[in-house]
């Protein structure tokens, strides 16, 4: 994962580079924090860490995770399954420490694994690619309530 300053006064560098691979990187809505993910465990996994000076690393996910997406206020990240549930886990600053919670169910196989997620409030926008050759479609759910899909 590479950084690049938007004022223009830097080239851009590498913040995480590993012999692991660092994809989908999310920043917190106060740019203290960095949530991303890696494939260092075996598959891939969600894991945060403070920016721009890296500290520990903290793995929020525990069944894979693709696509971490911070709330807009801060306080909880959400993510992707391996196979296209969404998750959601609170995440709490203390200092220059992270208390992580439990994640949790959010929808269940709501996306692709791999697709783009959004999250505006308490609503979440999951993108998913078209198959080769398939119809180009958006279908807008309005109204939906996450109790609803359970």
């Amino acid at each position: 994962l590479w950084t690049l300053p938007l004022d223009g006064s830097e080239e851009p560098s590498p913040f995480l580079a590993s012999s692991f691979n660092e994809a989908f990187a999310s920043f917190s809505p106060d740019g203290r924090w960095m949530a991303y993910a890696s494939d260092e465990s075996g598959g891939w996994e969600i894991y945060v860490t403070r920016f721009p000076d890296k500290g520990s690393k903290l793995r929020i996910s525990t069944g894979g995770g693709l696509n971490p997406v911070w709330h807009p206020e801060g306080g909880k990240i959400v993510y992707q399954t391996d196979n296209g549930s969404i998750m959601r886990v609170d995440v709490r600053p203390d200092g220059d420490s992270l208390t992580v919670g439990t994640p949790e169910l959010y929808v269940q196989q709501a996306t692709d694994p791999g697709s783009g997620l959004g999250l505006a409030g308490e609503h979440v926008l999951a993108i998913s690619g078209v198959p080769e050759g398939g119809a180009s479609a958006l279908t807008l759910v309005t109204g939906w309530r996450p109790e609803a899909g359970r």
